[in-house]
């Protein structure tokens, strides 16, 4: 399961997107770049999961996806049709 309490570091892009999923000001696009191995596929995932789910959950002072809706199901198993990832 996706969650944001699971990635290490990364403080400012959680926190924007964070505050993006609690506004509901969210971008029609974001680009995410840095060092290999930083966490960018895993905090997009994360970013990506909690945008489709149906029932976001308050946990630890963080919005997370539920893990258990249809859609949460669909991105665990890498079958959300609105959830496309380029190949590197």
């Amino acid at each position: 399961m996706y969650s944001f309490s699971s990635i290490i570091g990364q403080k400012a892009i959680k926190d924007h997107f964070q505050n993006a999923l609690r506004t509901g000001s969210v971008s029609h696009a974001y680009i995410i770049s840095g060092e290999k191995e930083a966490g960018k596929e895993l905090i997009t995932r994360t970013f990506a999961a909690a945008l489709q789910c149906d029932d976001l959950q308050e946990r630890g002072g963080l919005l997370e996806p539920c893990g258990a809706c249809l859609s949460c199901l669909q991105v665990q198993s890498g079958n959300q049709p609105d959830i496309i990832v380029w190949p590197r």
